[in-house]
Parts: C-alpha cells; structure tokens; sequence
C-alpha cells in the first residue's frame, strides 16, 4: 500500500497491545483500550503501546479486467460532496466486418444500452429521483485503457453531442421499452433507447475504407469511441447500465433494399468509468484524527499499520505460539449516512486476504462491528524469517468501483486480539 496525499494520523493512545495470562497457559495479545478497562485477567506480562497509523487515500482509481457496467448519473456524497459519474468505451465491429454495399444511404440510428441485471442496478439519494438528461459525444482522442478501468480522473477530448435534439431524458420507473419490429412494437429491458444524429455517422463511419470496416484495430483508430454523461439531477440518481447488452444499430438502404448493422461493446472494447467530486470537501475530512473514511465509487479507502516494527521485532523474539488473530472495526457512532455497506474487504498489499472473509468472521457488520480472522496474515509477520517492516492493511467497501455505500469507522475502537500459547 502506498501512502499518499497527506500524513498519516498517529493514535497511539487509544489502542494497547495486552499479553494476557488464563489458568491453561494459553494468553491472548489485545489491542483496544476498551478492552483494558473491563478485562479482570492480570497482566502476566508488559503492556505494549504499539501506533496506529491511519489514513484515508484520496480517490484512488480502481482497476478491473472486466468493466461490466457503465455508471451514469449524479448525486451528492457525504465525503466527495457533488459527484458526476460518466463512462466512455470503444464499438466493436460484428465479426466478419461490415459491408455497406453500393451507394448506401443512411437513414437513422439508435443506440440500446440496456440497465444492469442487478439488484441495485438504479442508485439514488432520494425516494423519488428526477429523471436525468443525457448526452452522448463522440471521443476524440484513441483510448488507452487496455485493462479496462473502472475509475479514471483521464478527461477524455470530446466532440459536440451526437443524440438527436441535443439531449435525452431517462426516466428510470420506465418497466420496459417499447421498439417497433417489422411492424410489430415489442419490449426490451428497461433502458437507453437513443436516436443519435445520422448526420454525424455519415461523415465519419459511412467514410471508412473497407479495410478499416474489416478489422477492428483499424476501425478504433478511426471511430474512436462515444463518451456517455448527464446532466446535475439535484435528486440525485446513479444508473448501473449493461456495457455488454449495448448495441449501435445503422439503419440505411443499399442496393434497393433496407438494411441494418450493428456495433456492439465485446470485453475486448476498452471501457472506463469517468468520475468528477468536489475534491475540497474530502481535505476538511482529513484534519479529522479519529475517523477513517470509506467511500464507494471513488477508491477512498483507509490504511492503517497494526504492529509497527518494534513491536513486531519483540513478539518475533519471544515463544509465542500463535492459534488465532482477530481484527474488529467499528462504526463512528455519529455516521449517518444510510447507504451503508454490510461487510467489509481487508487487503495486504492491496491483495484480499481470502480467509479473512471465512464464515466465522467474515466482516460482517451487524450492529456497526466488522470483524475479520486474519491468523495466516499475522503469522507470517510474526516468522522470523520475515521481513515485513510494519504490518499493514487497508480497508474497503466490497465492489466500491460500483457502489454508493460510504462508512465512517472510529480508529479508537479498533481491536486486534492475538491469542497464543507457549
């Protein structure tokens, strides 16, 4: 984990590190000032006053191999203040190509971007959200996020808007689409059904050598891509949409008859979810010493350091045989924001450590408490073999590329209980 953007907060006061001594000769290490206080076991040992140090990271981009959906929207957060979501992605051609034929004559395009098939596909601050307007622009500049990102401060260079009449109003209690085919009107799944301006398209792909309508690395070094936003909805409202149910169909005629082509987002498109805040507001959250800060769809998570290297260095030298570590996080009681997550993510070197997410702990977060079994990781910083300076964590919402959740922990209630024997 890299620190960044500000100095990390010093709490050594509030969390102790206890050697407990039991009847059975097996003891436990606690760090927790709380747990001082109401323990009646006699220390066996010294207390330990181990740092805490804390911080939160200043929207950090979070990266994917998979971008499956696109968020669209605006709201306000507690921690970011005015946030706009955004997303831009490449079109893949079909896979033998297109042919126009001779002569072709484009009469009108559409563009389908089905809502994500998810239980929170639609994320809103509000009972009754406004519907939003939405602007499609073309991207003028060759993407370059071959990974796929699903954050990006990257301010793409775009060009006028593309959706016919300038912009389009989504109401998201649509059920369904209605569509007209061969006559017939049908529905699809609720979601963007957008006449964008053919005018544009017959400037730019109908111009296209066969070549670049053959092969797509040619084909995106030309039609570089369509950069989706929206305007401030003071509601506030957050879509999930399906990226890889969208589909940009050309309707024109050739050779006398109708016809259709379709482009479409495959997992080889690059993709990116764009995402602008009120940075000011996050500095006046920093001056906070007690609290760590957790914001989802803005990589704002919080690191801290468990056992700083004295520490370490002392319980490497003793006898201690370890059986179980268990780390507790809780809730700033004066939090109040209601899009709170259920569990929580603890990572090591910004890798999930797996067990920690085992039934028996699992971080869940009844009453405010997440607590995670984190043994594996704490003996292998206890080996004496080890290396590890300091042992360090961060913290994070599960899915926080995708989510609105947001938390406030208190860094004074964190425990950490070793228990060992000898």
């Amino acid at each position: 984990m890299i620190f960044s953007s500000f100095r990390a907060v010093l709490v050594s006061s509030s969390i102790l590190l206890l050697i407990l001594a039991s009847a059975c000769n097996k003891k436990s290490i606690t760090v927790g000032s709380d747990l001082l206080s109401k323990s009646t076991v006699p220390l066996s040992s010294s207390v330990y006053i181990p740092p805490l140090i804390s911080q939160s990271n200043a929207l950090k981009a979070t990266v994917s191999n998979k971008v499956s959906y696109g968020l669209l929207g605006s709201l306000t957060q507690p921690l970011t203040g005015n946030a706009t979501y955004s997303f831009a992605s490449q079109l893949r051609l079909p896979t033998n190509g297109i042919d126009f034929g001779t002569d072709p004559i484009l009469d009108s395009v559409k563009i389908y971007i089905p809502v994500g098939n998810t239980s929170d596909s639609t994320l809103y601050t509000q009972p009754s959200p406004t519907p939003i307007k939405i602007r499609i622009h073309s991207v003028e500049e060759v993407m370059r996020h071959p990974d796929s990102t699903y954050r990006s401060d990257h301010d793409f260079k775009i060009g006028s808007s593309i959706v016919e009449g300038g912009s389009y109003t989504w109401d998201h209690t649509l059920d369904s689409v209605r569509y007209l085919d061969d006559k017939t009107y049908k529905n699809k799944t609720p979601g963007l059904d957008i006449t964008l301006n053919a005018a544009y398209f017959r400037k730019t792909i109908l111009q296209l050598s066969k070549d670049d309508l053959r092969d797509n690395s040619r084909f995106i070094k030309q039609f570089k891509g369509l950069y989706f936003t929206c305007e401030a909805n003071p509601t506030g409202l957050v879509t999930k949409f399906s990226l890889s149910g969208t589909q940009l169909t050309l309707y024109y005629r050739s050779n006398s008859k109708n016809e259709t082509q379709t482009l479409s987002i495959d997992q080889y498109a690059s993709r990116v979810n764009l995402t602008t805040y009120d940075h000011a507001i996050i500095e006046s959250y920093r001056k906070n010493t007690r609290n760590l800060y957790l914001q989802g769809l803005s990589g704002l998570h919080p690191s801290m350091i468990l056992l700083h290297e004295d520490e370490l260095k002392k319980l490497r030298d003793s006898t201690l045989i370890l059986s179980q570590a268990q780390l507790t996080l809780k809730r700033d009681a004066k939090d109040s924001h209601k899009y709170r997550p259920k569990r929580l993510t603890i990572y090591q070197n910004d890798k999930a450590i797996s067990e920690a997410s085992q039934n028996n702990f699992g971080g869940s977060g009844s009453e405010g408490t997440y607590t995670f079994n984190i043994t594996t990781v704490v003996q292998n910083a206890l080996k004496k073999s080890s290396t590890l300076k300091n042992l360090t964590i961060s913290i994070r919402i599960p899915g926080a590329s995708e989510s609105i959740q947001s938390l406030t922990l208190d860094s004074t209630q964190t425990q950490l209980k070793i228990n060992y024997s000898k």
